[in-house]
């Protein structure tokens, strides 16, 4: 009798053990969903939140090849915006669609504007941002380059093909913006794009590169790797 009474004990201890286990099974897997749905909405938002990349050409990402279809901070919220802020101008043309940009650059010098873009040689490559204590990407990089100057530009490579003054390359001079197109140069859409700093027999550019050395670097438009890519140079000043 005291024998079927120990087993009728230990029974029901490892029956409560059981159950207790089974509660906090389901708790921890109740748990675990919360938690994944929060990291999933979180990640979810920064996606959304996150400014267009434009990489350099050759390892890009798609998104800088088709920036046109992504609208970043920093840029019009439409193609009819009269003012964009204090430094940008935009015109709608005849058609309705496209907007020619004026850069308000008369407060700086292409020579200061070139000096202080080569001060940031050596930062990291970093997709979407544009703080250099952090890195950055190609366009970032422009608009570092102008905000220093607070100035304010379009974010995406894509706008800069509207700028008001194209440049042939005999023209070319410090200072203007060089156009690329991204990986697939079978697609004529700026997906690159870097700041002259000078032009002798050939002309040199600044640029945040996502290549080999994955930081803002100097290249030359005769490399074949560009000159392939190459679409066009506005200027700013």
């Amino acid at each position: 009798m005291k024998t079927c009474f120990i087993c009728l004990c230990s029974l029901l201890f490892i029956c409560k053990d059981s159950f207790a286990q089974g509660i906090l099974g389901r708790l921890k897997q109740k748990a675990q969903q919360i938690t994944e749905q929060a990291i999933n909405k979180a990640a979810d938002k920064a996606l959304e939140q996150k400014p267009p990349q434009n990489d350099a050409p050759g390892q890009e990402s798609s998104s800088g090849t088709n920036a046109g279809s992504t609208q970043g901070a920093g840029e019009p919220k439409s193609s009819n915006s009269a003012i964009v802020n204090s430094m940008i101008k935009t015109d709608t043309l005849i058609n309705g669609i496209d907007t020619v940009y004026h850069f308000n650059t008369s407060a700086i010098t292409p020579k200061d504007f070139v000096s202080y873009a080569l001060t940031l040689k050596g930062t990291p490559y970093v997709p979407g941002s544009i703080d250099p204590q952090y890195g950055l990407d190609c366009s970032g990089f422009i608009t570092h380059v102008f905000n220093h100057f607070n100035i304010s530009v379009p974010r995406r490579t894509f706008d800069f093909k509207n700028a008001e003054k194209k440049i042939s390359i005999s023209e070319a001079q410090a200072g203007d913006i060089i156009l690329f197109t991204g990986s697939d140069q079978t697609q004529k859409i700026p997906g690159h794009m870097g700041i002259i700093t000078a032009k002798s027999k050939d002309i040199q550019f600044v640029h945040a590169s996502s290549g080999l050395t994955h930081s803002v670097t100097t290249s030359t438009l005769s490399d074949s790797y560009f000159k392939s890519r190459f679409l066009a140079i506005v200027r700013v000043f």
